[in-house]
């Protein structure tokens, strides 16, 4: 999870809390793919309505960099 809350400071305080699940998967290879897709709902305090959302993440993972 990295699913961040968030506070409005000018709107009244209104705080944004997401609650989700993600899932993905590591593609092996000469630069190997980390690849997800996570599903979203967003809570908020001051009876607005809440949101559902996706998030979709690539990230290439360079071998050598882990090397110290």
């Amino acid at each position: 999870m990295d699913q961040l809350s968030t506070i409005d400071w000018k709107n009244d305080n209104q705080l944004f809390f997401p609650l989700g699940l993600r899932f993905g998967k590591v593609y092996p290879g000469k630069t190997p793919l980390n690849a997800s897709v996570g599903f979203f709902y967003t809570l908020n305090n001051k009876g607005r309505e809440n949101t559902f959302g996706v998030k979709f993440t690539a990230t290439f993972i360079k071998p050598t960099w882990l090397n110290h």
